[in-house]
């Protein structure tokens, strides 16, 4: 199965280069042969879904980050509420109804791990001074790259759940 996506030869090497390695360095790594990273990169040849979670897996990001799959639906967003409820890392709660039915404006989810909930808390304190400075920054990719690379770092913790 090859992925051919355009947006993926700049992903692979902005996160080589913000994890600050080489060609080399993530040819290595990954054990994917030195040339074809460079062809990866270039755009000249689409990985392979196995190439791409050794790539991911080498510059320590998940498969799901390299890809940055949309998120434009409530499926979308329930598919990953129900991947985190299935590894046991969220609680949801919310008031029931007299029928036995959760009321809908009473829903909340939270988080098991306390480093999850710090990394969040750490988010939503940058997004709120960059808010305060500019609010197109965040709404735009690639505004200021240096804004841009604060907020990919909060993608990139390797922290276990």
């Amino acid at each position: 199965m090859a992925i051919g996506s355009t947006e993926i030869p700049e992903r692979i090497k902005f996160f080589r280069k913000l994890r600050g390695i080489t060609q080399e360095d993530l040819s290595k790594a990954s054990g994917i042969n030195f040339g074809l990273i460079r062809k990866y990169e270039c755009g000249e040849r689409c990985p392979k879904l196995e190439q791409l979670q050794s790539i991911a897996s080498a510059l320590s990001i998940s498969l799901d980050t390299l890809l940055d799959f949309d998120i434009n639906t409530a499926g979308d967003v329930m598919s990953i509420l129900i991947r985190l409820d299935e590894k046991g890392c969220v609680d949801f709660s919310g008031r029931k109804n007299k029928d036995g039915s959760y009321k809908p404006s009473s829903v909340g989810v939270s988080f098991k791990s306390e480093e999850l909930c710090s990394l969040i808390s750490n988010y939503m304190s940058f997004r709120e001074r960059v808010s305060s400075e500019s609010d197109v920054l965040l709404k735009a990719e690639n505004t200021d790259l240096p804004l841009q690379i604060e907020k990919t770092k909060f993608m990139m913790d390797d922290t276990t759940l």
